[in-house]
């Protein structure tokens, strides 16, 4: 199974940003994995701005 689902499957209430993801999948190609995932509608992409800065976030899509 894909680690980056398999990550989600396991926590699917969890959204997390691409550097928690990388720091426990550890996949070199994550940006590009998480933009696939994300246009065949099994992950989506919150971006939010905050006074920090911009963040986006990746979740499993709720059915």
């Amino acid at each position: 199974m894909d680690p980056v689902l398999e990550l989600f499957n396991e926590n699917p209430d969890v959204y997390l940003t691409e550097e928690q993801i990388l720091s426990v999948t550890g996949l070199k190609d994550l940006d590009k994995k998480l933009q696939e995932l994300v246009k065949s509608g099994k992950l989506v992409k919150i971006e939010t701005n905050k006074k920090s800065g911009k963040k986006i976030y990746y979740g499993l899509k709720q059915n």
